[in-house]
């Protein structure tokens, strides 16, 4: 029986019709073939799986202030709203890694790849070197730091370099060498709570933590103020976006003068309470060289409306208090007769200028700060370095004075919670205020710029 032809089979009857379709008709038909082979861009970029749930949320995670903080993601818009057009690049896991957006938490990448354009990871000590070149009494921030010194997002430190030198020096002078030195500590006392830092940014929330966390160290709000006011000089002056200017720390610093105390418990050191500690002094205190010191530091602090800051060193670093050199007596005829001190380290002296007291001889000898001053020298005899110094030669510090003080206020039967260095401070204007002085006189007296010598004179603690 002979074959049937194909061209009379009915499966042949149904495809000319696309073998004849004109060019037209096949451009205009959808491929399904096209829409086959082309990934969806939400799930398969270049064969790389992008899961962009995770990925939202870990940039939630983050929080909006701390990935603003950091440097800029390329082409950031087309992560949180993903397009078939997108290039595969900006929507690269890598470019939103966790590690990138937090540098605070995780280790610096091995992996060669830096934060942004112009910006790359740093060691632990490319951000102490900074802080030393930004706080530097010499530099100010005006010099670049070496060249192996690597920064996060800071172009500010080549574009001062390049300043003009009264333009350094103007920017020098903008900040005080006391204000440098608090700002310094502050840094010091926030890489102890978070050594995890080698770079800048500070993060949004690390700021906010570190605030609740001198909040819960019973740190003074405006002690708190400070330190924060020191974490954002150096991202200003770094051009890095600053944390402190966001809403939330903010808040926090202002729940800080809400939450605490605000009436001051220190009481003021009265010259009836001085007399007593002075005598004291020669049972508590064994050692004569410490008994000169104690009395002289004391009697002085009181009659000078001194800072504990402004004899005794808070570190290491014993240039900014009085100097043995800045004391000079005055003897006639064989007579002690008056004391000149310059003053060139003090609170608030923005126009760097010293400030010489003059102090005279009281009628009595035993209390004299003068003559407590000039025994203390004169058994000490050195001729240079602090003012206060031990036999051997070391500053005296900040804890040995306060440590004595406590001491001593416990021996004559007074709180020492509420009697403290500043105590002499408080008293001596006081007691100005009970003589009879002005309060602008006083203000003069005790160096203060501002009417904050008012919370200093406390007549209701006096019998007038």
């Amino acid at each position: 029986m002979p074959r049937q032809k194909r061209g009379k089979s009915p499966p042949k009857t149904a495809q000319p019709p696309k073998r004849k379709r004109t060019p037209n008709a096949a451009k205009n038909a959808p491929s399904t073939e096209r829409v086959e082979a082309t990934p969806p861009a939400a799930h398969n970029i270049n064969g790389v799986q992008v899961d962009y749930v995770k990925l939202a949320a870990e940039i939630i995670k983050q929080q909006n202030a701390a990935s603003e903080s950091c440097a800029p993601i390329p082409n950031s818009s087309s992560i949180s709203a993903p397009s078939t057009s997108a290039s595969p690049s900006t929507l690269a896991p890598s470019t939103s890694s966790p590690s990138t957006l937090t540098p605070s938490t995780s280790a610096p990448s091995t992996s060669g790849q830096s934060l942004g354009a112009s910006s790359s990871a740093t060691q632990p000590a490319d951000l102490l070197a900074l802080i030393d070149n930004v706080f530097s009494s010499k530099t100010g921030g005006c010099q670049h730091c070496p060249e192996s010194v690597s920064y996060t997002n800071i172009h500010s430190l080549p574009f001062t370099r390049d300043l003009s030198a009264p333009s350094q020096q103007l920017l020098q002078a903008a900040l005080s060498t006391s204000s440098r030195m608090a700002y310094y500590r502050s840094w010091q006392l926030f890489l102890q709570w978070k050594p995890s830092y080698t770079s800048l940014p500070v993060t949004e929330l690390d700021l906010c933590n570190f605030i609740g966390y001198l909040f819960s160290a019973n740190y003074a709000p405006s002690s708190v103020s400070s330190h924060v006011s020191a974490i954002g000089y150096l991202h200003k002056i770094c051009s890095v976006p600053d944390p402190t200017e966001k809403f939330l720390p903010k808040k926090l610093l202002k729940g800080c003068h809400a939450l605490a105390p605000q009436q001051d418990t220190r009481l003021p050191i009265t010259t009836d309470i001085l007399r007593r500690i002075i005598k004291a002094i020669d049972i508590t205190e064994p050692l004569l060289c410490n008994r000169l010191l104690l009395k002289a530091f004391y009697l002085l602090a009181f009659q000078a409306f001194l800072r504990i800051g402004e004899l005794a060193a808070r570190s290491h670093n014993s240039n900014q208090v009085v100097q043995r050199s800045d004391v000079n007596f005055k003897i006639s005829n064989g007579i002690l007769s008056g004391v000149t001190i310059v003053m060139k380290h003090f609170k608030n002296n923005i126009e760097q200028k010293p400030v010489t007291l003059h102090l005279s001889n009281s009628s009595s000898i035993t209390f004299c700060p003068v003559r407590a001053l000039y025994d203390y020298t004169t058994h000490f005899a050195h001729t240079s370095g602090p003012l206060f110094q031990f036999m051997s030669g070391e500053s005296v510090t900040h804890h040995f004075i306060s440590q004595q003080l406590c001491k001593v206020v416990s021996f004559i039967g007074l709180d020492p919670k509420l009697y403290k260095g500043h105590s002499f401070r408080i008293g001596a204007a006081t007691h100005a205020a009970s003589l009879g002085f002005s309060e602008n006189y006083i203000q003069k007296l005790g160096r203060w710029r501002s009417n904050a010598v008012r919370r200093y004179i406390r007549i209701s603690s006096f019998d007038i």
